[in-house]
């Protein structure tokens, strides 16, 4: 488990306070989270891409962040229970999963599907965070 260094009362722009604990180990905008399919390590870069992983399949993610906190991913594996007719990153395996922050963007609840299938039609696929932070330095 992640050790924090500080916890603090933070007032953001538009009057909104929260409390943010930084990790003295993890970068803005890296975190890892439990999810259920397993751990879930996530990069967010200051121009809202998204870069991520999640072992237990041997995935990979892609997308993009809004300034919101939406998340918009490709999920990508060597193998899955349903292959694609067309090809992502070289694998036939992949498809969309959407993940929204609660309030305290602590918890993401998201949906997944196959290729190209309707939002949600392979299910939920929910985490809560970690360890790090989901937003980058620079919101």
């Amino acid at each position: 488990m992640m050790k924090w260094s500080v916890i603090a009362w933070v007032s953001v722009p538009l009057g909104i306070a929260t409390w943010v604990a930084i990790a003295d180990d993890v970068a803005p905008g890296r975190s890892s989270w439990s999810s259920d399919f397993g751990p879930v390590y996530l990069d967010v870069s200051p121009d809202g891409s998204v870069a991520g992983s999640y072992p237990k399949f041997n995935g990979t993610l892609s997308g993009n962040m809004t300034p919101s906190g939406a998340l918009y991913l490709t999920w990508l594996q060597p193998t899955s229970e349903q292959r694609c007719n067309d090809k992502k990153l070289g694998t036939h395996y992949w498809g969309r999963v959407t993940w929204a922050p609660t309030d305290s963007d602590y918890s993401l609840k998201g949906q997944w599907s196959y290729c190209d299938s309707a939002e949600g039609s392979g299910g939920t696929w929910n985490a809560s965070l970690q360890g790090g932070s989901l937003r980058p330095k620079l919101w």
